[in-house]
């Protein structure tokens, strides 16, 4: 059972959960991969849409998304995402949850590592049948006491 997950630049990923025997542990996973610097212009074309993710709930500026086609390589259709810069995160390490092994890994596949720069974060996704959206974004606290857990 996964409790949490500190996820570190590097692609370092600590899983803290507990094993079959009720145990408090802690596992590591690297996700290695090869990080271009530039949009993957081949497969990524810009569309002249926007939207705006309003933040007035939590007195914070309003979050300007824009829009693209991302082109499927090994079959017809694509999707359609929209990205933002002005949250300041390295998105890589959320889309690399999508290269996990085991149990952590997320329900859907949001790995977006090598067609968008690590500053731009997708806010919207939208294929056939399936649609995901940022509603608001803004500190969420979590503490974890991580000297209760064993490295495995």
């Amino acid at each position: 059972m996964v409790q949490a997950v500190i996820s570190y630049p590097d692609g370092t990923y600590k899983i803290f959960g507990t094993n079959e025997k009720g145990e408090k542990i802690v596992l590591q996973q690297k996700v290695s991969a090869i990080f271009y610097t530039e949009v993957a212009d081949d497969i990524l074309e810009k569309r002249n849409q926007t939207k705006i993710i309003s933040q007035k709930n939590i007195q914070q500026k309003d979050i300007l998304c824009e829009g693209f086609n991302l082109k499927y390589l090994k079959m017809e259709g694509g999707e359609t995402l929209f990205a933002t810069t002005q949250i300041p995160i390295n998105s890589f390490q959320m889309y690399g949850f999508s290269r996990l092994d085991g149990d952590c890994k997320l329900p859907i596949n949001i790995d977006y590592i090598n067609v968008f720069t690590k500053n731009q974060l997708i806010t919207h996704i939208v294929r056939n049948n399936f649609k995901l959206e940022l509603r608001n974004y803004g500190p969420n606290p979590y503490e974890l006491n991580i000297k209760e857990y064993q490295e495995e």
